[in-house]
């Protein structure tokens, strides 16, 4: 049996159905494309190292589960830090012991994000 260009052929032993419309061929090379894109993705994450995967999913559960507002340090030394620990003594100029600060901390921020969203 020989199959023609533009030919659809099924079963066993095998008959031509129809022909195939130009329409079907194009979304055939666009699957196909689709499909190879898919392969390198696969053969990309099956090249990872157990350390690698590890990362990942650590990383992936850190995004997924941890607050957006969590603090992440810079890595730039601040002024008076000490082993990168922060500056000694700040705890208690904090919102946890003066409540009114934390009030004008959560004002401010607020209002810089009402202006953010308004630009």
């Amino acid at each position: 049996t020989v199959v023609k260009t533009g030919e659809l052929w099924s079963g066993s032993p095998a008959k031509m159905v129809r022909k195939v419309t130009a329409e079907e061929l194009q979304n055939a090379s666009v699957n196909s494309m689709d499909v190879l894109e898919l392969a390198r993705m696969h053969a990309f994450e099956c090249d990872k190292t157990l350390e690698q995967l590890t990362n990942d999913e650590e990383a992936y559960e850190d995004a997924t589960t941890r607050d957006p507002e969590y603090y992440q340090p810079t890595g730039e030394v601040e002024e008076g830090d000490v082993l990168g620990q922060g500056s000694p003594g700040l705890i208690f100029d904090s919102v946890l012991t003066n409540p009114e600060e934390g009030l004008k901390f959560n004002q401010k921020k607020k209002a810089a994000a009402a202006a953010a969203a308004q630009k």
